[in-house]
């Protein structure tokens, strides 16, 4: 099982319960981002091409993942762009665009030459759902976060999980017990199948389908 940990602290859990109840209405739009100031880079295994460098396999990784695993389908096409970094040869921003085989859209964007960021948005026709602090709530103490935006107002939920202990709790589960596992191996290829797509539609400046 891929140590994607993110997926595991519970307010992912409650963005789908949202979603399946109604409450924003019918999806469009999904947004993702994640992104960092990498500001020692010499000697880095995230600026090493021979080791999976680069942004898109460092962090947007996460942001395709969310947006496969929350809405429940894989995208159709997408086009990707990608600033590369001149000395080290690997893409330091990218962003991403993805028609999925459900019809919904999606945006993602990741960087190590921008500010902090982890969050995905996910805009309905009734309102949305933002998630500030996605994929490390391990920051603020465990504290996830969903903003319910529609036309009455504004409802925000807290969420507290530990998701690198509840990752280790379910893999030792499945070892000890023989329960199935969330997210297999079959789960990691179709995510680096899009991570290819991506790679290649920014080499081409073309449109890929999957």
């Amino acid at each position: 099982m891929e140590g994607l940990m993110y997926q595991f602290h519970p307010q992912h859990q409650r963005v789908q319960e949202i979603i399946r109840s109604g409450e924003i209405g019918e999806i469009q739009l999904m947004k993702a981002s994640f992104s960092f100031l990498l500001e020692e880079k010499e000697g880095n295994i995230r600026t090493d091409p021979k080791k999976g460098g680069g942004c898109i396999y460092d962090v947007g990784c996460y942001c395709i993942h969310a947006v496969r695993n929350i809405l429940k389908a894989e995208p159709k096409e997408l086009i990707a762009f990608a600033d590369i970094d001149p000395e080290y040869g690997v893409d330091v921003s990218a962003w991403v665009f993805m028609r999925m085989d459900n019809g919904v859209k999606a945006i993602i964007d990741c960087s190590f030459e921008m500010d902090f960021r982890e969050e995905y948005e996910i805009i309905g026709t009734k309102g949305t759902i933002k998630v500030p602090q996605a994929y490390r709530p391990d920051n603020n103490g465990g504290q996830g976060l969903i903003i319910i935006n529609k036309n009455n107002g504004q409802r925000i939920e807290r969420i507290y999980g530990d998701q690198y202990k509840l990752e280790i709790e379910h893999f030792s589960n499945a070892i000890l017990n023989g329960t199935e596992l969330a997210y297999d191996g079959a789960n990691s290829v179709k995510n680096m199948r899009v991570i290819d797509a991506c790679f290649e539609s920014v080499k081409t400046g073309e449109k890929v389908s999957l």
